[in-house]
């Protein structure tokens, strides 16, 4: 359902756009400039008179539409510190690939309606793990199918454990993911660029976490990031513990809002991850 929905997200970032540019055509009487093969064609050759000779060429108004974005690019800046528990990461695992399947069958969706043999809308997307340390997602690639690397890569999310929250070094990675060109044609509209991290903690790098989001959010790409809720005292009640004992959710100490301000959403419910996800798309279009 949330794949369904999310490509129809993805269909409204797309715009018709139309270029208007002067065009040479043909030679005339009567133009702007000589076309110097035909002047020695037309009179030195033919002999014709100056006057009767059609060497002169024109520019005729032309009319180009294309659809915008060309392309779209996702990077992805999951957490896997030891905090992610079972439940945490099962809710990452189903947004991530709802992002990417949805963002593929609407690439393909298009191609296939349009019946042109390129890509009108490019789809591109890289998935990072942070902890202590950074990681490409997925760590094997033995095949270059995309459908492949997004299971693989969602696979990779339930499994690893990278221990603490560092994510500075995760932005970064996912900022250099964006050639020269991109971020060219991000500048011109022609890209849409989207880095979004989903995390459970609080970064312990916040001053080079910031200034990290705010230099990708200066270049043009849409930079977001979602707190689900955060490090858990006990993730399930034990047999010695009541039946039904809530959950026990450390408080955010700020550090989470100093690093993203605006551009960053805390949310109190796992469940309310995929709505969340919606929502900041839809922001992206709004700025795109």
């Amino acid at each position: 359902h949330i794949i369904e929905i999310l490509k129809d997200v993805w269909y409204r970032f797309l715009r018709e756009e139309t270029r208007i540019y002067l065009e040479k055509r043909g030679v005339f009487r009567y133009g702007v400039s000589p076309d110097i093969s035909e002047v020695i064609k037309q009179i030195f050759i033919e002999r014709k008179p100056p006057q009767e000779a059609e060497v002169m060429e024109r520019y005729v108004p032309e009319e180009e539409k294309f659809i915008l974005p060309r392309k779209i690019k996702i990077a992805l800046v999951i957490d896997l510190s030891d905090s992610m528990d079972l439940d945490k990461r099962k809710a990452v695992q189903n947004v991530v690939y709802a992002i990417l399947q949805s963002l593929l069958r609407f690439s393909e969706e298009l191609r296939i309606n349009l019946e042109s043999a390129d890509f009108p809308v490019g789809a591109e997307f890289k998935i990072i793990g942070f902890g202590d340390e950074t990681i490409e997602l997925p760590q094997q690639k033995a095949y270059d199918d995309e459908d492949y690397l997004v299971k693989r890569a969602v696979l990779d999310i339930g499994r690893i454990d990278l221990g603490g929250t560092v994510d500075d070094a995760a932005l970064k990675l996912a900022f250099e993911s964006f050639t020269e060109e991109d971020l060219r044609e991000i500048r011109e509209n022609k890209t849409l660029g989207i880095v979004l991290e989903i995390t459970d903690g609080e970064t312990s790098t916040p001053q080079t976490s910031k200034e990290q989001v705010e230099k990708i959010n200066r270049s043009g790409i849409f930079c977001r990031a979602i707190q689900i809720p955060g490090s858990v005292y006990s993730e399930k009640p034990g047999e010695e513990q009541k039946e039904g004992l809530a959950k026990k959710i450390i408080p955010p100490t700020g550090t989470f809002n100093e690093v993203w301000g605006e551009n960053g959403l805390r949310i109190d419910r796992l469940e309310d991850l995929p709505d969340i996800i919606i929502k900041l798309l839809k922001q992206a279009i709004s700025q795109f």
